[in-house]
């Protein structure tokens, strides 16, 4: 599978390159410095995009020339950026969105490590019990099964480990597959919009992107179907990127863009009110910036509660599962000084 590159990666990188063309740097000088830092694959993915560029290309076309290891959405925008003469403003507010992406993933990470550390404790500590008190058995010299689970001594112990092993190999792997296989991730993501909070969080991120790309690209020489059809791709959400190209052609056979959006159903109806307003006023730009920043400020709100309680809740589902198996270990206990106190 193609390497892609790391979010801790990228966000330095967008800030890097987005400083140096607000100071007013070449771009082909910029990549060129980027050619001397990182790994040897990130050196040679920009060795092609400066390639690309000395031979006459956008920064968009070189980028794609790496494909997958830059992500499509940073493609896509940085064309509009380019389109639209705001590449420094394009790549600073993509090195504020992958800079915020692991702001949240460090915080989560931190607040559910104490519970995984108790639980990857439990874990070894089951598989310790399995092996030594199969080994010295009962007062009858019989292996004891404390668990209940058939699994006894060395046997047993290999068993757990691969159980244990499969079920993580099984679950990374999954999720790498779905993350790649369009309807899947359509499915999933579907059912997520659909989640309480969640949802409203999700469609708050989709409508500060699709706002903040109708304010790079109106007023420029991009027409205004594939102003729209940007937009709504930039989502990366399948709900919406499903009807960009609908949008698109509707645009481009004389519809508003609102009327367009509209006639999807997928848009929430503030947004669908608040684009015609700016479309009958003829302040589409500068609606749409002022929307994007209030839509990324919900989202971001929304994204920090969702992270804190999901990481409680995971928090809560280990404690349950440490909680079970220490009472699984009362009751034997409770259960063999029954059976030895019948004895006198």
């Amino acid at each position: 599978m193609a390497a892609r590159i790391k979010a801790r990666e990228l966000a330095p990188l967008c800030r890097r390159i987005g400083s140096s063309l607000r100071a007013g740097l070449d771009v082909r000088r910029i990549f060129r410095t980027e050619t001397e830092k990182g790994n040897g694959t990130h050196r040679q993915r920009m060795e092609t995009v400066q390639q690309g560029l000395d031979g006459g290309q956008s920064i968009a076309e070189s980028l794609r020339q790496c494909d997958p290891y830059f992500p499509s959405l940073m493609c896509e925008l940085v064309d509009v950026g380019e389109r639209s003469g705001k590449s420094d403003e394009v790549f600073l507010r993509l090195a504020e969105h992958y800079e915020f992406g692991i702001q949240l993933r460090r915080g989560f990470l931190v607040s559910i490590s104490w519970p995984l550390i108790q639980f990857v404790l439990a874990l070894v500590v089951i598989g310790l019990l399995i092996w030594f008190l199969g080994m010295i058995g009962d007062n009858s010299g019989e292996p004891i099964d404390i668990l209940g689970w058939g699994l006894i001594g060395v046997p047993g112990l290999k068993i757990y480990v691969g159980v244990l092993a499969a079920i993580g190999a099984g679950g990374f792997f999954g999720f790498r597959v779905l993350r790649r296989y369009g309807p899947a991730l359509s499915a999933i993501m579907v059912g997520l919009m659909r989640t309480p909070w969640l949802g409203k969080t999700l469609e708050d991120l989709a409508m500060a992107r699709v706002a903040w790309v109708l304010s790079l690209t109106t007023n420029t020489s991009m027409s205004s179907s594939r102003c729209a059809e940007t937009a709504v791709q930039s989502t990366g959400n399948p709900v919406y990127t499903n009807h960009a190209k609908a949008i698109g052609r509707q645009v481009a056979a004389g519809a508003e863009i609102h009327a367009a959006v509209q006639d999807s159903g997928a848009f929430p109806r503030d947004f669908v009110d608040l684009l015609q307003n700016a479309e009958v006023s003829g302040t589409l730009p500068e609606a749409m910036q002022r929307a994007a920043l209030d839509y990324q400020q919900r989202a971001e709100d929304g994204l920090r509660v969702l992270t804190r309680i999901t990481a409680v809740l995971i928090g809560v589902m280990i404690s349950l599962i440490i909680g079970a198996m220490i009472l699984r270990l009362a009751l034997f206990y409770a259960g063999t000084i029954e059976s030895l106190s019948k004895g006198f």
